[in-house]
């Protein structure tokens, strides 16, 4: 049976189209028309969906530090949520959330997101981890920062309490993540060792690393968005307006690039098949009763089909054999000539 996750009308499956998440986080700085803007230009772009991050930082992050500061200044309020959900619906496109602590985990009830997502910073959570397993909705969970032994806790704990989907994402929780650290041939192991769709979190400065993990077997995506490039929060780690339809176009040409694992010429290929495989071709004029040998026959690529040719696979035999009809230079070698 194929992996997938069910969302709504879309379908994840193995071999098929990546699922594309737009991460917006707290990009939109706090104001709905920025959150807006993001929406419009993933819809556009061909995301299959949008993500935020909600959480309480009075129950997430210790006080006054960076985190907590960052949460307290730009988390939307409950009235901004339900016009970003409604604007979203409206757009039909899917919307969803990272839940940072179980006090935010309200609005998952509140909004009956189609997808939850659990951050790299939270997979050691398991309470958390818990409560939104028993939601009974498709998962995503990345995995950066995350030993091995943590990971299938996690996804035990999920799979415990949770009878739909789950996705796995490769992740490097270092922003903005050079080259160096991304490490995509995890995604392979991962394809191995978790019974999951696998994907991968892109948190590097351009699009190359999402392009290459679609090359690597990735079944989902998520990069962080943004509607104005600035040197704060994930802002740099985003794609801008002028990124995001070149993402899903590189993404769906990727796809295309990937094709079909069977070994076996494509269509187009079966065309000039017939063209550009060799055969049998006399190099000059070969008398009626003599030696068939490097000399006198060679394989050439040529113009010319006879349905009575001589298969390239008999030529070693043929070296040697009597010539059993005269035959002019260039000419494909027959059946008529030999037996």
């Amino acid at each position: 049976m194929p992996k997938s996750i069910n969302i709504k009308y879309k379908k994840i499956f193995d071999n098929q189209r990546t699922f594309v998440v737009g991460e917006i986080g707290l990009n939109h700085n706090g104001k709905i028309k920025n959150c807006i803007k993001m929406i419009d230009i993933a819809k556009k772009s061909g995301f299959d969906a949008v993500k935020l991050q909600i959480s309480d930082p009075n129950e997430s992050y210790f006080p006054k530090t960076k985190s907590y500061n960052y949460f307290k200044k730009y988390s939307l309020s409950e009235e901004k949520l339900v016009k970003v959900f409604n604007y979203a619906k409206q757009r039909k496109i899917i919307l969803f959330s990272t839940f940072g602590d179980l006090k935010s985990l309200k609005y998952q009830d509140k909004f009956n997101f189609p997808l939850i997502k659990i951050s790299s910073g939270l997979i050691t959570n398991i309470p958390l981890i818990k409560k939104i397993a028993q939601k009974n909705k498709p998962i995503i969970l990345s995995t950066g920062m995350a030993f091995e032994s943590e990971i299938v806790k996690a996804m035990k704990t999920i799979k415990k309490y949770n009878s739909r989907e789950l996705a796995v994402l490769v992740c490097t929780s270092i922003y903005p993540c050079k080259d160096y650290m991304i490490n995509l041939s995890k995604i392979s192991t991962y394809k191995k060792k978790f019974k999951a769709i696998i994907g991968y979190s892109d948190h590097t400065q351009d699009n190359f690393a999402s392009i290459s993990s679609v090359l690597m077997g990735a079944k989902v995506i998520e990069k962080h968005i943004t509607f104005k490039k600035m040197n704060f929060g994930d802002h740099k780690i985003s794609a801008d307006f002028k990124e995001m339809p070149k993402l899903i176009k590189d993404i769906r040409r990727a796809e295309s690039i990937i094709g079909k694992s069977k070994i076996e010429p494509n269509n187009e290929e079966l065309k000039f098949r017939k063209l550009y495989l060799r055969k049998i071709v006399s190099k000059k004029k070969i008398l009626k009763g003599e030696i068939f040998d490097l000399n006198n026959i060679s394989l050439m690529r040529s113009p010319n089909i006879d349905k009575l040719q001589i298969n390239i696979k008999k030529f070693d035999r043929l070296l040697g054999k009597k010539n059993l009809k005269t035959i002019n230079p260039f000419k494909i070698l027959t059946k008529k000539n030999y037996n």
